[in-house]
């Protein structure tokens, strides 16, 4: 899978939610949380790859299945838990997609 379809699916999932964060009981992020959300891995993740307190370790398994980058995917990650959620994490997304010469999937 290519840079640009990780982002286009990432995106997409975050703009179905609103660009709501992805909080589990306890207002910890979550690769899936309350009221189905996800983060920005959780949307990349088949649900047997999904467990409670989930470690980076699983996301490198994650990264391998697709063919992407850890960091890349990690980068990611990184936007949708470094702040609030709403506008200013699209902005963030938007910003991202920029720099890194992908085109924005919206």
């Amino acid at each position: 899978m290519t840079e640009q379809e990780v982002l286009d699916i990432v995106v997409r999932g975050l703009a179905s939610q609103e660009w709501e964060r992805s909080i589990a009981y306890g207002g910890h992020c979550a690769y899936r949380g309350a009221y189905g959300r996800k983060c920005a891995a959780g949307w990349l993740m088949n649900d047997d790859e999904v467990e409670e307190n989930t470690v980076i370790s699983r996301l490198k398994g994650v990264c391998k299945r697709l063919g992407v980058d850890p960091e890349f995917l990690q980068s990611l990650q990184d936007l949708h838990d470094g702040g609030p959620g709403g506008s200013e994490m699209l902005d963030r997304f938007r910003r991202f997609a920029e720099v890194s010469n992908l085109r924005w999937p919206l």
